[in-house]
């Protein structure tokens, strides 16, 4: 069974079995899924952004039905999200990322601001990076 690396801090690691379930389930390595986690809620549960994402996997309700604050439910909607985006841009994790934090259209239509997009794929592809 897939583990998480000990890179993680407590506040991700306190989901492994979620983050491992729901990895293995779409065949996402657990430590991407981990590094999405830490920059998009730092493990907390109730986090809420200002425009709305919701959760640990931080899942914008209006754009995608599963959104849930409920544990084992956010990470699975997250999870299929990048599974979904991953295809979508060519089975190519930076793009795909880059779609995760605004859009496959913000992407393209190059509206994700100066830390999005393609700012937000590469600080997550490092973290995942230094968890190996």
């Amino acid at each position: 069974e897939a583990l998480l690396s000990a890179y993680w801090p407590e506040s991700i690691r306190q989901w492994e079995s979620l983050i491992v379930k729901s990895a293995q389930q779409y065949r996402i390595d657990p430590d991407l899924v981990a590094a999405v986690m830490l920059v998009e809620s730092g493990g907390n549960l109730r986090a809420l952004s200002g425009s709305g994402a919701i959760g640990l996997m931080q899942i914008m309700a209006k754009y995608h039905t599963c959104a849930t604050y409920e544990p084992a439910g956010n990470i699975l909607c997250g999870v299929s999200i990048m599974a979904n985006y991953y295809h979508r841009a060519g089975d190519d994790w930076r793009t795909g990322l880059a779609y995760y934090n605004c859009g496959e259209t913000g992407v393209k239509t190059n509206r994700c601001g100066t830390r999005g997009g393609y700012v937000y794929a590469d600080n997550v592809l490092a973290h995942y990076s230094r968890s190996k």
